[in-house]
């Protein structure tokens, strides 16, 4: 229940405003709502880093592995993957989500 709630375009919708208001509190930018086509767009540039960010507390709540220190620079790097960027990294966790949720942006 937990890994389909996570999955849901609620729960999406939610990560997806949730990392637009980090942008714009980083920015010192207004208070603003996107509209339906500005968040269509965006989701499509985050979808890789909004589904790790699900694989990684599904990955997390079902013992697949354990969160480690670093975990949160190494997620960060999904931000960066639009176009055709790619994720270099040793780590076998990140390595596992990369191929599951966006395989084309691991080499």
């Amino acid at each position: 229940m937990f890994a389909e709630a996570l999955h849901s375009p609620e729960a999406r919708l939610a990560l997806l405003l949730i990392t637009s208001e980090r942008v714009r509190l980083t920015g010192d930018l207004e208070e603003w709502m996107p509209t339906e086509d500005q968040i269509k767009e965006t989701a499509a540039l985050l979808n890789p880093y909004i589904s790790s960010y699900i694989e990684y507390l599904i990955g997390c709540a079902t013992g697949k592995f354990v969160p480690e220190h670093n975990d949160l620079g190494d997620f960060e790097s999904f931000l960066y993957l639009q176009g055709d960027t790619a994720l270099l990294t040793e780590d076998r966790k990140w390595k596992r989500i990369c191929q599951q949720v966006c395989p084309q942006h691991c080499p």
